[in-house]
């Protein structure tokens, strides 16, 4: 009998501790649905030519890495790198598979690959070239996610359509 106790309880924690575990592989998925979101909103906005929405997206401390120039630091400067855009062109994604995204604790990460299409406003020729994007999200106090590192690259063998140097230096558009 008592060896029988012993195997229910043992029964009983070993229950108890798979049940805490996939408690915790649904919340981690729930954040990363909701990063999976963020990249949907971002893009959406983008998309859309709203860039006062679009900034609701970035951490208050976010960041910006493009290659060729010095990085961002700050929303506001952020946000004044982009404001000059919005309006100017418009902005196509298409994203190349799903965004591998990883959660810890109040941060996460997503790696994206996408093709850009960049058509400015005023005619001049459309530029498109394929993206490697890493993203470091930060949660919010009210628990929503925002970006807080954005960090792209270009990788031009995808398509053929551009060259990296058509986004360095002192292309209007990008």
């Amino acid at each position: 009998m008592k060896n029988n106790i012993s195997k229910i309880g043992s029964l009983i924690i070993l229950a108890l501790i798979m049940s805490g575990c996939s408690q915790q592989k649904n919340r981690e998925q729930d954040e990363v649905e909701a990063i999976k979101g963020v990249y949907k909103t971002y893009t959406n906005y983008l998309e859309a030519d709203d860039f006062d929405n679009f900034m609701t997206c970035w951490d208050e401390n976010g960041m910006r890495s493009e290659p060729g120039r010095q990085a961002i630091i700050g929303k506001d400067k952020v946000g004044e790198r982009f404001k000059d855009l919005f309006g100017r062109v418009r902005y196509k994604v298409a994203p190349i598979g799903e965004p591998n995204i990883e959660v810890c604790d109040s941060w996460g990460y997503g790696y994206a690959e996408c093709t850009m299409t960049i058509i400015p406003k005023d005619g001049s020729d459309t530029i498109k070239t394929d993206l490697k994007v890493l993203t470091i999200f930060r949660k919010q106090t009210d628990g929503s996610w925002k970006l807080f590192i954005d960090c792209l690259n270009y990788q031009p063998t995808w398509s053929m359509d551009t060259i990296p140097e058509e986004f360095s230096g002192d292309n209007p558009y990008y």
